[in-house]
Order: structure tokens, then C-alpha cells, then sequence
């Protein structure tokens, strides 16, 4: 999403933006369920699908970065956005030459809970697994799908993700007015994640940037744009080269100090615990 702006503001201030087109690697199609498209039928002997495709996709691509010698394999940032930010995500699983994870509203598969959210707010009390199966069953292992109408019973959920990741610095995206994703959910999520930084020595390596309903470059909504991508170089700057933290905002809401939900009314609902930190 506007790469335009990613690329000028990242040659600017030093980076390399590199973009591929994830449908090149799996098409982002329900026919193609069967996997019969892309790059799957050249791994028959796996059976994984669409958002692994994309999330995998990245490696080849930091191989070749790698190969040319022309960028500083210890400084790789991954980012991408909606079911984009899934595939991120799972690239920072899955690939550990990424220093950095920055996910934009990758929901329930980047860093929203699935048993924490506001039942009030956007998605509150959706059944994603069942969802999903309607809409994109393409996107996920069948075996996910299993959860339909139990999803609670899962056995993983934010924080089982972010523990993959930690403690390399992870940074995710939302907006107020994104009617894709649940507020709560997310700040949950990067909350019980600053909790497993915190345990690994990273406590301040784990956060999320709040749009707000509008900003000066008139994005609304579910979008990826120009505030995100100053956001990552401005965690990048101050992660990589130590500068004083830059104008964007983390772990609070728009016009605020604190988070968009009250830590104290809402306190983390889990049932395990972090050494030295829960007793």
C-alpha cells in the first residue's frame, strides 16, 4: 500500500523498500482452495496454504537481497497490511534474519486476541474460524477450521505468536474506525506480548501505533499509509541506531498518554504466567 510515499521517505532517510507481488506466489482466490495454483504444486510433499505461501515468499526474496550485497542482512524489516500483516507476521516466525515485525492489522493472526475482546466493538463477538471458512478458506489449513463455534478452545492465541517473534522487536498497526479489527483485542495482545519482552530483557520492544479516525494524508479506516510507514522508521531508527524516540506515538491512543482501553478495567484475562513478573 502506497508505494509511493514507503519508497521516497524510506530512500530518504537511508532504507531500501523492497515490494513483491504476493499473488505471483498463490493467488488470492477461494477456487484455488485446492492449491492446484501458485507455487504449491512445486512442494507437494507440504501442505501448507495461501497466507503461508505469502509469508514464506519473503525468504527467497531476502536470499537474493543477501546474494547482492547490497543491503545490511542484520537491519531487515517486514511489514504488510490486512491479510498482508498475517503473511508478515508468519515471515517473522518463520525467518529470524528479520530483525523487525511490523504488522498492520493483521487481526487474529498478527497480534489481536481471539478470547480477549470488546463484545461492543468491531468483530467483538465474531466467530473467525467460521468466518473465514465462509469467506477466505483459501487463506489457512483446514485443520483451523476445526474451531468453528469453539474457537475459545484453540490452543493458541496473540500471545503464542508473539512469542515466536520476541524478543526481536515487533511493532503492530491499527486504526480507530477500522471496521476490521477490535481495538481490545490488539492492545491485549501487544500488553500480554510486553510481558514476554519483559521476560526476555525486550520490555520496550513490543508495541502498537493507533491511527487516529483521520490524519493530514486523509487516511480512513482499514489502510496502510504514509503515518504507518514513518511509525516503522521511526522504531527502526531508534532500535538500530539508538536515536531519541521520533514524533510517532506507541501503546497509547490518538490525542492521548494512555492506551485506548484501561489496562486497569481491563486486565489481561490468562491463565499462565510470566517468570518474574507474575511471582
Amino acid at each position: 500500500p502506497n508505494p509511493t510515499y514507503s519508497m521516497a521517505e524510506g530512500v530518504r532517510r537511508g532504507y531500501a523498500v523492497v515490494e513483491f507481488e504476493r499473488e505471483e506466489v498463490a493467488p488470492d482466490e477461494m477456487s484455488n482452495v485446492g492449491r492446484k495454483e501458485g507455487i504449491f504444486p512445486l512442494y507437494p510433499e507440504f501442505d501448507f496454504y495461501t497466507i503461508a505461501a505469502w509469508g514464506w515468499a519473503y525468504q527467497p526474496i531476502i536470499d537474493a537481497l543477501d546474494r547482492l550485497g547490497m543491503v545490511d542482512m542484520e537491519k531487515i524489516i517486514v511489514t504488510g497490511h490486512s491479510r498482508g500483516g498475517q503473511a508478515a507476521m508468519a515471515a517473522g516466525i518463520f525467518d529470524e534474519r528479520i530483525a523487525i515485525v511490523a504488522p498492520s492489522t493483521g487481526g487474529p493472526f498478527s497480534l489481536g486476541s481471539t478470547r480477549q475482546r470488546d463484545p461492543k466493538g468491531y468483530r467483538g463477538e465474531m466467530d473467525y474460524a467460521e468466518n473465514f471458512l465462509r469467506k477466505n478458506a483459501h487463506w489457512y489449513h483446514p485443520h483451523y477450521f476445526n474451531f468453528v463455534g469453539k474457537q475459545n478452545k484453540q490452543p493458541w492465541d496473540a500471545p503464542t505468536l508473539v512469542s515466536l517473534i520476541a524478543p526481536r522487536p515487533l511493532i503492530n498497526f491499527n486504526a480507530l474506525g477500522d471496521r476490521i479489527n477490535n481495538a481490545l483485542a490488539h492492545e491485549v495482545g501487544v500488553r500480554a506480548g510486553m510481558e514476554i519482552y519483559s521476560w526476555m530483557g525486550a520490555g520496550d520492544w513490543c508495541r502498537i501505533h493507533w491511527r487516529g479516525s483521520e490524519n493530514e494524508y486523509g487516511q480512513k479506516g482499514h489502510d496502510q499509509g504514509p503515518e504507518e510507514f514513518n511509525a516503522i522508521f521511526d522504531f527502526a531508527e531508534e532500535f538500530f541506531f539508538g536515536k531519541p524516540r521520533g514524533p510517532s506515538t506507541y501503546n497509547q491512543a490518538p490525542g492521548s498518554d494512555t492506551w485506548t482501553f484501561d489496562p486497569n478495567e481491563h486486565p489481561i484475562l490468562k491463565d499462565w504466567d510470566v517468570p518474574g513478573i507474575d511471582g
